[in-house]
Protein backbone atom coordinates (compact mmCIF):
# COMPACT_ATOMS: atom_id res chain seq x y z
CA UNK A 1 0.00 0.00 0.00
CA UNK A 2 0.93 3.41 -0.81
CA UNK A 3 0.08 5.45 1.39
CA UNK A 4 2.26 7.06 4.34
CA UNK A 5 1.16 5.52 8.04
CA UNK A 6 2.26 7.65 11.21
CA UNK A 7 1.38 5.53 14.36
CA UNK A 8 0.54 7.54 17.70
CA UNK A 9 0.91 5.61 21.00
CA UNK A 10 0.08 7.28 24.14
CA UNK A 11 0.77 5.48 27.37
CA UNK A 12 1.71 6.46 31.50
CA UNK A 13 2.56 3.17 33.39
CA UNK A 14 1.79 0.38 30.98
CA UNK A 15 5.86 0.33 30.31
CA UNK A 16 6.20 -3.70 29.38
CA UNK A 17 3.26 -3.56 27.50
CA UNK A 18 4.37 -0.55 25.50
CA UNK A 19 7.81 -2.86 24.52
CA UNK A 20 5.57 -5.84 23.27
CA UNK A 21 3.97 -3.79 21.24
CA UNK A 22 6.80 -1.80 19.45
CA UNK A 23 8.16 -5.24 19.08
CA UNK A 24 5.15 -6.77 17.41
CA UNK A 25 4.96 -3.72 14.75
CA UNK A 26 8.37 -3.16 14.27
CA UNK A 27 8.69 -6.67 12.64
CA UNK A 28 6.33 -6.00 10.14
CA UNK A 29 6.93 -5.63 6.48
CA UNK A 30 5.82 -1.87 6.31
CA UNK A 31 7.58 -1.01 9.64
CA UNK A 32 10.34 1.24 8.24
CA UNK A 33 8.20 2.89 6.14
CA UNK A 34 5.85 4.09 9.29
CA UNK A 35 6.49 7.01 11.51
CA UNK A 36 6.29 6.25 15.36
CA UNK A 37 5.08 8.79 17.84
CA UNK A 38 4.73 8.35 21.51
CA UNK A 39 3.20 10.47 23.87
CA UNK A 40 2.92 10.37 27.54
CA UNK A 41 2.99 12.54 30.59
CA UNK A 42 4.95 10.20 32.61
CA UNK A 43 8.46 11.72 32.41
CA UNK A 44 10.70 8.61 33.74
CA UNK A 45 8.97 6.09 31.75
CA UNK A 46 8.94 8.63 28.67
CA UNK A 47 12.77 8.60 28.92
CA UNK A 48 13.10 4.72 29.41
CA UNK A 49 11.11 3.98 26.28
CA UNK A 50 13.28 6.11 24.05
CA UNK A 51 15.78 4.48 25.87
CA UNK A 52 14.38 1.06 24.68
CA UNK A 53 13.25 2.66 21.32
CA UNK A 54 17.40 4.29 20.54
CA UNK A 55 18.50 0.60 21.62
CA UNK A 56 16.23 -1.52 19.58
CA UNK A 57 15.20 0.03 16.83
CA UNK A 58 17.99 1.57 14.69
CA UNK A 59 16.94 3.60 11.76
CA UNK A 60 13.38 3.88 12.46
CA UNK A 61 11.97 6.97 12.99
CA UNK A 62 10.36 7.59 16.76
CA UNK A 63 9.41 11.10 18.10
CA UNK A 64 8.95 11.36 21.80
CA UNK A 65 6.04 14.35 23.54
CA UNK A 66 5.68 14.89 27.33
CA UNK A 67 2.75 16.13 27.88
CA UNK A 68 2.40 18.44 31.27
CA UNK A 69 1.33 18.51 33.83
CA UNK A 70 -0.19 15.08 33.69
CA UNK A 71 -4.18 15.50 33.95
CA UNK A 72 -4.93 12.29 35.49
CA UNK A 73 -7.22 9.55 34.84
CA UNK A 74 -9.40 10.37 31.90
CA UNK A 75 -8.40 13.76 31.11
CA UNK A 76 -5.04 12.94 30.96
CA UNK A 77 -6.37 10.76 27.80
CA UNK A 78 -7.94 13.45 26.48
CA UNK A 79 -4.47 15.42 26.61
CA UNK A 80 -1.80 12.54 25.50
CA UNK A 81 -4.19 11.67 22.30
CA UNK A 82 -5.22 15.26 21.34
CA UNK A 83 -1.44 16.51 21.85
CA UNK A 84 -0.29 13.86 20.31
CA UNK A 85 -2.14 14.35 16.98
CA UNK A 86 -1.83 17.91 16.97
CA UNK A 87 2.30 17.22 16.82
CA UNK A 88 1.45 14.68 13.93
CA UNK A 89 -0.73 17.00 12.08
CA UNK A 90 1.76 19.72 12.10
CA UNK A 91 4.86 18.38 11.82
CA UNK A 92 4.78 15.08 9.36
CA UNK A 93 3.84 14.19 6.04
CA UNK A 94 0.96 11.39 6.24
CA UNK A 95 -2.34 9.39 4.86
CA UNK A 96 -3.62 8.07 8.22
CA UNK A 97 -2.67 8.08 11.63
CA UNK A 98 -2.78 4.70 13.55
CA UNK A 99 -3.95 6.05 16.85
CA UNK A 100 -3.35 3.36 19.70
CA UNK A 101 -2.34 3.14 23.38
CA UNK A 102 0.11 1.11 25.01
CA UNK A 103 -2.31 -1.85 26.00
CA UNK A 104 -4.41 -1.99 22.36
CA UNK A 105 -3.08 -2.61 19.59
CA UNK A 106 -3.71 -4.05 15.87
CA UNK A 107 -1.65 -7.21 16.41
CA UNK A 108 -1.78 -8.20 12.68
CA UNK A 109 0.00 -6.17 10.02
CA UNK A 110 -2.30 -7.46 6.55
CA UNK A 111 -5.57 -7.25 8.68
CA UNK A 112 -5.15 -3.08 9.55
CA UNK A 113 -3.62 -2.80 5.60
CA UNK A 114 -6.79 -4.39 4.39
CA UNK A 115 -8.74 -2.10 6.83
CA UNK A 116 -7.16 1.19 5.24
CA UNK A 117 -7.77 -0.39 1.55
CA UNK A 118 -11.41 -0.92 2.62
CA UNK A 119 -11.85 2.76 3.74
CA UNK A 120 -10.09 3.80 0.53
CA UNK A 121 -12.53 1.90 -1.30
CA UNK A 122 -15.33 3.39 0.40
CA UNK A 123 -14.39 7.00 1.22
CA UNK A 124 -14.52 5.99 4.72
CA UNK A 125 -12.17 8.30 6.93
CA UNK A 126 -12.47 6.93 10.42
CA UNK A 127 -13.22 3.78 12.17
CA UNK A 128 -16.28 2.75 14.17
CA UNK A 129 -16.03 -0.18 16.76
CA UNK A 130 -18.90 -1.33 18.24
CA UNK A 131 -19.23 -0.41 21.65
CA UNK A 132 -18.70 -3.73 24.01
CA UNK A 133 -22.23 -3.74 25.10
CA UNK A 134 -23.91 -1.16 23.15
CA UNK A 135 -23.17 -2.26 19.76
CA UNK A 136 -23.68 0.75 17.53
CA UNK A 137 -26.48 2.28 19.34
CA UNK A 138 -26.62 5.47 20.39
CA UNK A 139 -26.15 6.02 24.24
CA UNK A 140 -25.28 8.13 27.18
CA UNK A 141 -23.52 7.60 30.21
CA UNK A 142 -24.99 10.55 31.72
CA UNK A 143 -28.80 10.37 31.60
CA UNK A 144 -29.11 12.97 34.68
CA UNK A 145 -27.71 15.41 32.24
CA UNK A 146 -30.65 15.98 30.49
CA UNK A 147 -29.57 18.37 27.97
CA UNK A 148 -27.45 16.43 26.12
CA UNK A 149 -28.28 14.31 23.35
CA UNK A 150 -27.20 10.57 23.19
CA UNK A 151 -24.19 10.26 21.14
CA UNK A 152 -22.02 7.41 19.11
CA UNK A 153 -19.55 5.23 20.77
CA UNK A 154 -16.00 5.66 19.85
CA UNK A 155 -12.53 4.34 20.92
CA UNK A 156 -8.86 5.32 21.60
CA UNK A 157 -7.96 2.54 19.04
CA UNK A 158 -8.70 4.43 15.46
CA UNK A 159 -7.63 4.87 12.34
CA UNK A 160 -7.60 8.47 10.75
CA UNK A 161 -7.78 9.85 7.65
CA UNK A 162 -5.72 13.33 6.91
CA UNK A 163 -8.67 14.98 5.55
CA UNK A 164 -10.37 13.82 8.45
CA UNK A 165 -8.11 15.10 11.10
CA UNK A 166 -8.01 18.62 8.83
CA UNK A 167 -12.02 18.76 8.41
CA UNK A 168 -13.93 17.12 11.14
CA UNK A 169 -11.61 15.84 14.16
CA UNK A 170 -11.41 17.94 17.16
CA UNK A 171 -8.06 19.46 17.77
CA UNK A 172 -9.52 22.23 19.83
CA UNK A 173 -10.84 21.84 23.96
CA UNK A 174 -14.45 21.67 25.35
CA UNK A 175 -13.84 22.23 28.91
CA UNK A 176 -17.76 22.00 29.22
CA UNK A 177 -17.76 17.85 28.43
CA UNK A 178 -14.54 17.28 30.61
CA UNK A 179 -15.80 16.57 34.14
CA UNK A 180 -18.71 14.32 34.22
CA UNK A 181 -16.71 12.20 36.08
CA UNK A 182 -16.65 7.58 35.84
CA UNK A 183 -16.66 5.37 38.65
CA UNK A 184 -15.39 7.45 41.08
CA UNK A 185 -13.06 9.11 38.97
CA UNK A 186 -12.69 12.50 37.95
CA UNK A 187 -12.62 13.48 33.98
CA UNK A 188 -15.01 12.34 31.35
CA UNK A 189 -13.45 9.02 29.55
CA UNK A 190 -11.80 9.86 26.35
CA UNK A 191 -15.09 7.82 24.70
CA UNK A 192 -17.75 9.65 25.92
CA UNK A 193 -15.84 13.08 25.73
CA UNK A 194 -14.84 12.49 22.11
CA UNK A 195 -18.70 11.23 21.34
CA UNK A 196 -20.00 14.67 22.53
CA UNK A 197 -18.12 16.81 20.85
CA UNK A 198 -18.83 15.63 17.69
CA UNK A 199 -22.43 16.22 18.34
CA UNK A 200 -21.54 20.26 19.67
CA UNK A 201 -18.51 20.69 16.89
CA UNK A 202 -20.57 19.63 13.24
CA UNK A 203 -24.50 20.81 14.82
CA UNK A 204 -25.41 17.22 15.42
CA UNK A 205 -28.57 18.07 16.94
CA UNK A 206 -30.80 14.89 16.51
CA UNK A 207 -29.72 11.57 16.60
CA UNK A 208 -31.13 10.94 12.83
CA UNK A 209 -27.97 13.49 12.18
CA UNK A 210 -25.69 11.47 14.33
CA UNK A 211 -26.20 7.98 12.79
CA UNK A 212 -25.85 10.19 9.10
CA UNK A 213 -22.95 11.87 10.54
CA UNK A 214 -21.04 8.33 10.97
CA UNK A 215 -22.55 6.23 8.65
CA UNK A 216 -20.97 9.01 5.89
CA UNK A 217 -17.24 8.91 7.46
CA UNK A 218 -17.10 5.64 9.53
CA UNK A 219 -15.74 2.35 8.40
CA UNK A 220 -18.06 -0.44 10.42
CA UNK A 221 -15.96 -2.88 12.15
CA UNK A 222 -19.17 -4.80 13.34
CA UNK A 223 -19.00 -7.84 15.50
CA UNK A 224 -21.33 -10.97 16.03
CA UNK A 225 -23.01 -9.67 19.44
CA UNK A 226 -25.03 -12.32 19.48
CA UNK A 227 -23.81 -13.68 23.51
CA UNK A 228 -24.92 -11.13 24.78
CA UNK A 229 -29.08 -11.33 24.00
CA UNK A 230 -29.51 -13.62 26.37
CA UNK A 231 -28.04 -15.41 29.73
CA UNK A 232 -28.82 -18.77 27.86
CA UNK A 233 -27.50 -18.01 24.48
CA UNK A 234 -24.37 -16.98 23.20
CA UNK A 235 -21.45 -17.66 21.39
CA UNK A 236 -18.70 -20.31 21.36
CA UNK A 237 -15.76 -20.80 20.00
CA UNK A 238 -12.69 -23.00 20.13
CA UNK A 239 -14.35 -24.39 22.92
CA UNK A 240 -15.00 -20.76 24.76
CA UNK A 241 -18.64 -19.85 25.60
CA UNK A 242 -19.42 -15.99 26.87
CA UNK A 243 -22.96 -14.95 28.00
CA UNK A 244 -24.42 -11.68 28.82
CA UNK A 245 -22.47 -11.28 31.86
CA UNK A 246 -19.47 -11.64 30.20
CA UNK A 247 -18.72 -14.48 32.12
CA UNK A 248 -16.70 -17.54 30.35
CA UNK A 249 -17.21 -21.10 30.11
CA UNK A 250 -16.23 -24.27 28.39
CA UNK A 251 -18.74 -25.20 26.26
CA UNK A 252 -17.10 -28.46 24.35
CA UNK A 253 -15.72 -30.33 27.18
CA UNK A 254 -12.16 -29.77 26.45
CA UNK A 255 -9.55 -28.69 28.98
CA UNK A 256 -8.90 -24.88 28.69
CA UNK A 257 -5.98 -22.93 29.67
CA UNK A 258 -7.26 -20.09 31.82
CA UNK A 259 -6.07 -17.57 29.65
CA UNK A 260 -8.24 -18.06 26.63
CA UNK A 261 -11.26 -16.39 29.10
CA UNK A 262 -10.81 -12.73 28.40
CA UNK A 263 -11.61 -10.13 30.59
CA UNK A 264 -13.58 -8.03 27.67
CA UNK A 265 -15.35 -11.00 25.78
CA UNK A 266 -15.32 -9.52 22.31
CA UNK A 267 -11.91 -9.98 22.57
CA UNK A 268 -11.90 -12.75 20.65
CA UNK A 269 -14.15 -11.51 17.84
CA UNK A 270 -12.20 -8.65 17.52
CA UNK A 271 -8.27 -10.58 17.65
CA UNK A 272 -9.40 -12.91 14.73
CA UNK A 273 -11.61 -11.10 12.94
CA UNK A 274 -9.81 -7.96 12.71
CA UNK A 275 -6.39 -8.49 14.40
CA UNK A 276 -7.08 -6.28 17.56
CA UNK A 277 -5.81 -7.17 20.35
CA UNK A 278 -6.93 -5.78 23.91
CA UNK A 279 -4.13 -6.50 26.92
CA UNK A 280 -5.20 -7.88 30.29
CA UNK A 281 -3.45 -6.17 33.08
CA UNK A 282 -0.86 -9.35 32.76
CA UNK A 283 1.33 -9.24 29.94
CA UNK A 284 1.65 -12.58 29.95
CA UNK A 285 -2.09 -13.62 30.23
CA UNK A 286 -1.92 -11.31 26.68
CA UNK A 287 0.70 -13.52 24.81
CA UNK A 288 -0.65 -16.67 25.81
CA UNK A 289 -4.19 -15.21 24.73
CA UNK A 290 -2.48 -14.38 21.52
CA UNK A 291 -0.65 -17.50 21.12
CA UNK A 292 -3.94 -19.39 21.49
CA UNK A 293 -5.86 -17.41 19.04
CA UNK A 294 -3.23 -16.73 16.33
CA UNK A 295 -3.98 -20.15 13.88
CA UNK A 296 -6.88 -18.56 13.57
CA UNK A 297 -6.37 -15.09 12.15
CA UNK A 298 -7.07 -15.94 8.35
CA UNK A 299 -10.07 -18.15 9.06
CA UNK A 300 -12.17 -17.15 11.52
CA UNK A 301 -14.93 -14.90 10.67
Amino acid sequence: MNKKLVFHITFHSQLEALKFHLDVITKWGCSKDVEYVITSAHPENLSRIQTYCDLNYPGYKFDFIFISPDYGYHRGTLYNVTEGIRFINDNKAYDYIINVEADNMFYDEAKLLHIISEMETYGKHMLIVDNVTKGNELYTNYPQHTYLLKYHSLTTLNVYSKYFINNHYPLEYYEEFMNFGWNGNPGTPFEDYLGLVFNKKHSLDTEDKIKEYFKNLGYNLDYNLSWKQTLNHGSCYRGVYFNVEKQCFNCCGEDLPPYVCFWDALTPDRFVKYGIVLFTKDLETTKNFIEYYKPFLSTYE
